[in-house]
């Protein structure tokens, strides 16, 4: 009798969770980030478009046909969760020297700021065939505990079929934007790189002040390989 009186509460418990908006089920904010009006692009993106090497690289470029999101796949998931894991643990981050955006640097030393992370990801992704559409970058601001202050932060996000994924190399897991404790200030159109917006936010977030602490890198251990992908640099 009780194992039938439990089913039948759970099967209402999970009919009411099935019926709650998108906003209840993510804490307030949707799956697909919300844009507004046209904003001017971060100095640093422009001053990288503008280097000559950027013309044989085509970063700032349209890549691939310009599709809306990329399917929501155990597939995709793997690869998007491979790049991440190879860059977190390959590469060490670093203080942010300014609007300077370039590609991780190599080598025993390797490693970069937050652009440089999103920069090298997104061209993996690009050279695994993913369209610079679903591509975008994003500007957030975000708790740094050792200066215990708000500071920007760039974080790449991929869109896809069920929500917009972040790969931000303060935490080693690929994640929904949503999870995010960042305030999501401007991204990337998905029309041209060059284009950017502003992000609206649902509601204030209060969380932003008291976002976990970035996660260090660490490096691989020896004869450690990426299984998914290989990298081409």
């Amino acid at each position: 009798m009780w194992g039938k009186l439990w089913n039948a509460l759970m099967a209402l418990v999970l009919a009411a969770f099935a019926t709650l908006p998108a906003s209840a089920l993510e804490g307030g904010r949707g799956r697909f980030i919300q844009t507004g009006q046209q904003s001017l692009p971060p100095i640093g993106w422009v001053d990288f478009c503008q280097r000559t090497e950027r013309v044989t690289d085509r970063a700032c470029e349209v890549q691939g046909a310009s599709v809306p999101y990329i399917a929501d796949s155990p597939e995709n998931y793997r690869l998007v969760s491979s790049v991440q894991h190879h860059f977190h643990t390959r590469y060490a981050p670093v203080e942010d020297v300014g609007e300077h955006w370039d590609y991780l640097r190599e080598g025993p030393n390797g490693g970069g700021d937050c652009e440089d992370f999103v920069l090298s990801k997104r061209r993996e992704l690009l050279r695994q065939g993913k369209p610079s559409s679903v591509l975008l970058i994003a500007v957030v601001e975000a708790w740094n505990p050792k200066k215990r202050i708000l500071e920007k932060h760039a974080i790449l996000v991929e869109r896809t079929s069920n929500g917009d994924l972040v790969l931000d190399n303060m935490r080693p897991d690929v994640h929904w934007w949503w999870e995010s404790k960042h305030r999501f200030l401007y991204i990337q159109s998905q029309v041209h790189p060059m284009v950017w917006l502003e992000v609206v936010e649902p509601t204030p977030l209060e969380t932003a002040t008291v976002a976990p602490a970035p996660v260090p890198a660490k490096r691989p251990d020896k004869g450690w390989q990426q299984k998914v992908f290989q990298p081409n640099n």
